[in-house]
């Protein structure tokens, strides 16, 4: 608790003396949240910072603590365990909210291996398998191998993976989406 505590000052201290915080914050408020103004907008870059300090004491909390401090719930949680209890294997697409370092963690609780296709960050721990997808077609033949031994494998579905090449479109909830 004293952490975050001293991570709300600390972003406090950043947004109102160092401009620079502000404005590179600036560009993404603006274009997220248009009608407010400067007093609104200064407000949000506070929460915007906390955001990030808070999400900085949770990495040191995890890196201290280990894994098990961290714990995850969904709405589907049940469908997914249950999903997981079926022989075959399936694609699990999540989205890029809050912090992907900390959230990875909660793949522990399945009950199957699982592969995460992502660019592989050094010194980072892992509790899963990692599949890079600029491997190509092996790339591709270790997510299928998987697949096959009835593994999950995961993606986040607003990774490019640094290039346009990567997407395709796909109807996604009435609309279309571009999809890993």
């Amino acid at each position: 608790a004293r952490a975050y505590h001293l991570a709300y000052i600390a972003s406090f201290w950043y947004v109102l003396f160092y401009p620079s915080i502000r404005r590179r914050c600036s560009f993404y408020l603006r274009r997220r949240f248009p009608d407010h103004g400067a007093l609104r907008r200064l407000w949000d870059t506070f929460l915007l910072v906390k955001s990030y300090a808070t999400t900085l004491v949770d990495m040191m909390v995890l890196d201290t603590l280990g894994p098990g401090v961290i714990s995850a719930s969904s709405p589907n949680h049940d469908d997914l365990i249950e999903r997981c209890g079926r022989e075959s294997g399936f694609v699990l697409v999540h989205a890029h909210v809050g912090c992907f370092q900390i959230g990875v963690w909660a793949l522990k609780q399945f009950p199957k291996p699982v592969s995460i296709v992502m660019i592989p960050e050094p010194k980072f721990r892992l509790p899963a398998g990692v599949i890079d997808p600029r491997q190509g077609v092996q790339g591709v033949m270790l997510m299928t191998d998987a697949l096959l031994r009835g593994e999950i494998v995961t993606m986040m579905g607003d990774r490019s993976f640094g290039s346009d090449h990567n997407v395709a479109p796909v109807k996604f909830f009435g609309g279309i989406a571009m999809f890993p």
